[in-house]
């Protein structure tokens, strides 16, 4: 996952639920929380993951912007547009 934040020039969230979601099928969940930031650096993230919480983290569009412009960051140069006319030319 962090490869494809990086890839994708995008902000990574990821939650999941905490305790014992169903008592009869004995699954307990770890209740990890983060952010991060396309070059997958930590924003925020639960403090232990026992206990429910929320996490609030300011998603920059500047740092996105800026990442955009970055050719070790934004694969963009690696598209290949003529394959997709050659996709809708035969529909």
């Amino acid at each position: 996952m962090p490869a494809k934040t990086y890839d994708n020039t995008v902000f990574r969230v990821i939650c999941n639920q905490v305790g014992d979601g169903d008592n009869e099928a004995g699954h307990t969940f770890e209740g990890l929380i983060f952010v991060c930031d396309p070059a997958d650096k930590l924003m925020a993230s639960s403090k232990d993951g026992i206990a429910e919480e929320i996490v609030i983290s300011k998603l920059e569009s500047s740092f996105l912007d800026s990442s955009l412009h970055v050719p070790e960051t934004f694969f963009r140069h690696f598209r290949r547009p003529e394959i997709y006319n050659a996709w809708e030319s035969k529909q």
